[in-house]
């Protein structure tokens, strides 16, 4: 017949690696939590949009010198703003530039079109 200490034995044992789990859990939900808040003064907004200067390089090959480049802000459904700003490749290694606009939008799509090598 089993020993009925050594049931109680396991089952402590249950408990306290159950009882890690559940402290591992809230540690990981709290420290979620934390850093999830934030100070969203710096997030652009139509009321109070950001400058972005946009540098890059774009490649399929890289595009050549003279490739145009549209940058389109997103709203924050990723649905285009209307806004289109467009700039071209100054180089044959791929890099762009756009001088500093104001975003209402932290999001943006990129698209070109030209020739590549």
């Amino acid at each position: 017949m089993p020993d009925p200490s050594e049931d109680n034995t396991i089952s402590i044992i249950q408990n306290q690696r159950n009882m890690k789990h559940l402290i591992l859990l809230f540690v990981l939900i709290a420290g979620t939590l934390c850093t999830a808040c934030s100070d969203d003064t710096d997030q652009p907004t139509p009321d109070n949009p950001v400058k972005y200067a946009v540098t890059g390089k774009v490649e399929k090959g890289p595009f050549i010198q003279g490739s145009t480049i549209h940058i389109q802000p997103l709203d924050r459904n990723f649905a285009p703003t209307g806004q289109i700003y467009t700039a071209t490749i100054k180089n044959d290694e791929g890099d762009f530039d756009f001088p500093a606009q104001d975003f209402t939008s932290p999001y943006a799509k990129l698209s070109t079109d030209g020739y590549f090598f």
